[in-house]
């Protein structure tokens, strides 16, 4: 039970994300903090903190080379890195795939929404990635606790 109860407050933490990234392409420090407690305490319960601490770190240092080249922002990598900490280790690459195929599709709408409506194409601040960061992994903190 109460380990649905954190899902629950990730699945809060992430619409909060989302919409802060929509409307202000920034994800607030409070907001990865809160999300840090509630993946943390969701994979203390479930038995693999340790685990899946040592994977956050390892994608936090590939995040942070995709940052320093450009193609993702802070805020990006320590969400990323924070909801690791919340799935199963046996479903962190299906939660990446799933990442991959969420990012290329919000990307395939995001072109087709700027050529119809924008009259010309402006990526120039990307595409909130908060978006398939939070619910992909929100998805895989989810199926970690009905497998549990």
């Amino acid at each position: 039970m109460k380990n649905m109860v954190y899902i629950l407050g990730l699945l809060f933490l992430s619409i909060m994300v989302s919409w802060k990234d929509i409307k202000y392409r920034k994800i607030p420090n409070p907001l990865v903090i809160f999300t840090l407690l509630f993946t943390s305490l969701l994979s203390i319960s479930l038995g693999y903190f340790t685990q899946t601490v040592g994977i956050a770190v390892l994608v936090l240092i590939a995040a942070m080379l995709l940052w320093r080249k450009g193609f993702i922002g802070g805020g990006d990598i320590k969400l990323l890195a924070v909801f690791v900490v919340g799935v199963a280790p046996q479903y962190q690459i299906l939660v990446l795939l799933l990442l991959t195929c969420a990012t290329f599709a919000q990307l395939v709408v995001v072109l087709i929404f700027c050529r119809s409506r924008c009259h010309g194409l402006s990526l120039d601040k990307g595409i909130p990635l908060g978006i398939p960061i939070s619910f992909s992994y929100w998805l895989g903190c989810l199926l970690s606790v009905l497998s549990a």
